[in-house]
Parts: structure tokens; C-alpha cells; sequence
């Protein structure tokens, strides 16, 4: 009976030895040699699938998902340098071929030169606004730490406007905002955005496509939309609109002046105040982007008089 009821409790051992091993070591254990793998340059390197009712199992999954998310950094990130270096290597390339023409004995007539260092002003400017572009990025992407102030969305809306409507003189940016709303922000960077927005609905649509801006409360939160009856964009522009360096559609293109990052400093000021910014297709033509914010609720409240 002593030995029938060993061998019974050797063979439960056994089997419970087998499952940790299975379900609770040998996860673990993968784990550990897939880090091995990628550390001696194997990046394709992956550790089995396990089930999620375990320890391990979660473990396994999470290592291959940090490692996957890793991947599409890693992917970004070299787009992102491709796509600045080619930026910044368009100007550079402009300066020099005119500073090798000078050195040859170019520009010897009258106002060549002048307007030679004109263009080359041009573009040093151009390449000096795309590095201060990517700079800004930077500091988003570290946590730039922003103001804390009450801001007046109304007065932001109508002084965005009226900036837009002073640069470019023959177009009109209508605004609609019944609500004198306020959020906590950072006036001067979320002005920026919608800036940027604005500037982006004129420069891409024709002189008689409307450009409206609309300022609405909704459940605790400010939408503030910028509307455009242009040719729009397409379903895959609507993917990618806010990444760096998108211009969309051929219309798009450095002629505009533009370097592709607006949209993106507008989504990182936005995303820094804890907000969220979309793209749509307006209703009868164009494109409709809209900044959503958190609310300060408290209405704007007018300055009580001394003893009252």
C-alpha cells in the first residue's frame, strides 16, 4: 500500500512538474532566449504565443508586443530623418549651386548678384522655419511642458480670423461662435494650431472656396472646426493628414511653402492639452478639421464693480 500511494504522489509530481514547466517555466524561459536572440542582432526574433490565463502567457505576449511596438518606432523614426534630411538638402542644395556659380564668375551683370543673395535669403529663411518646425516637434515629443491660464476661445477664433483675412487679402474666413467659452491652456500655442489649420484650408483650396471657423460646447467640451468647401482629400489623405511630412495630394507640394509639418505641430499642441484633433470630408465638398478640448466650464463672468 506504502509504495502503490508513492508511486501515486511520484506521478501527481510528476504531472504538476510537467505543467509548471509548460505553462510557468518554459514561457519564461523563451522569453529569455528570444532577448538573447535580439541582443546578438536577430530583430526578427519572437517568443511563442502562450495562452493569457497565465503569468507567462501575459509575459510572452506583452515582450512580443513592446517588441513590435518597437519595430514601428524604429520605422517612423527613420521616415522621419529620410524625410528631413530631403527637406533640409533641397535648400542646401540651391545655396551651394549659387555660391558655385559665383565661385566660377558667374553673376557679372548687373543685379545678378543681388538677386542671386535674394534667393539664397529665401532659402536659409525656408531652412531656418523647417529646423525651428522640427525643434518644436522635438520638444513635444520629450513633454514640452506648456501655460496653465484661462484662455478665451472666442477672442482666439476671432483674432485668428482676422490674421488670416490680413495675409491673405482677397479671401474670407467667416466665423461662427454664439458662446464665449473658455478652456485651460496655452493661449499663444493653441493659437498656433488653429493658425496653422486656417493657413492650411487657404493655401490648399481655390480664392472661391469658403473658409468658415466654428466654435460649439459640447458636453464638457469645446469643438472648434475649421471648414472648407475645397477639393478635400482623399480616403487615404484623411489616414495620414497629421503625420509629419504629408502633403497629401500633388496640389500640396513645397510650390505652397509649405514643409508638411503644420498639421503635425497642430495634433502635438493639441495632444499636449490632453485634447484630440480630426479630420473629415465636409458635406458637399471639402474638408472639415475640428479640435476637441476639455471645457472649463465656468462661464465668462464680467468684472464686478469696486463695492459692489
Amino acid at each position: 500500500i506504502l509504495l502503490a500511494f508513492a508511486a501515486l504522489v511520484f506521478l501527481a509530481l510528476v504531472i504538476i512538474g510537467s505543467w509548471v514547466s509548460r505553462f510557468g517555466i518554459r514561457p519564461i524561459t523563451q522569453v529569455a532566449d528570444a532577448a538573447d536572440d535580439i541582443a546578438a542582432g536577430d530583430r526578427t526574433r519572437r517568443a511563442d504565443d502562450y495562452s493569457d490565463s497565465t503569468e507567462a502567457g501575459r509575459l510572452a505576449r506583452a515582450f512580443n508586443a513592446m517588441l513590435d511596438e518597437r519595430d514601428e518606432s524604429d520605422e517612423r523614426l527613420r521616415a522621419f530623418v529620410s524625410d528631413a534630411s530631403h527637406e533640409l538638402r533641397t535648400p542646401l542644395t540651391s545655396i551651394r549651386g549659387y555660391l558655385d556659380l559665383f565661385a566660377e564668375g558667374g553673376f557679372r551683370e548687373p543685379g545678378q548678384l543681388d538677386d542671386a543673395v535674394r534667393r539664397m535669403r529665401n532659402e536659409a529663411k525656408r531652412m531656418g522655419l523647417l529646423v525651428e518646425d522640427l525643434l518644436l516637434l522635438a520638444k513635444f515629443d520629450e513633454g514640452l511642458p506648456i501655460e496653465r491660464r484661462d484662455v478665451d476661445v472666442q477672442e482666439m477664433v476671432a483674432d485668428v480670423a482676422a490674421l488670416a483675412q490680413a495675409a491673405h487679402p482677397g479671401r474670407s474666413v467667416d466665423i461662427e461662435a454664439p458662446e464665449r467659452v473658455h478652456v485651460v491652456g496655452d493661449r499663444f500655442r493653441l493659437q498656433q494650431a488653429l493658425t496653422g489649420i486656417v493657413a492650411n484650408a487657404l493655401a490648399h483650396t481655390p480664392a472661391d472656396a469658403s473658409v468658415r471657423v466654428l466654435l460649439t460646447s459640447v458636453d464638457g467640451a469645446v469643438a472648434i472646426s475649421v471648414v472648407d468647401t475645397g477639393p478635400g482629400l482623399s480616403a487615404d489623405d484623411l489616414t495620414v493628414v497629421f503625420e509629419r511630412f504629408q502633403r497629401g495630394d500633388s496640389s500640396r507640394s513645397r510650390a505652397t511653402g509649405g514643409s508638411g509639418l503644420g498639421l503635425a505641430i497642430a495634433k502635438s499642441i493639441v495632444d499636449a492639452h490632453h485634447g484630440s484633433i480630426s479630420a473629415t470630408h465636409t458635406v458637399g465638398g471639402g474638408a472639415t478639421f475640428t479640435i476637441h478640448l476639455p471645457q472649463d466650464i465656468r462661464p465668462h463672468s464680467k468684472p464686478r464693480r469696486p463695492g459692489a
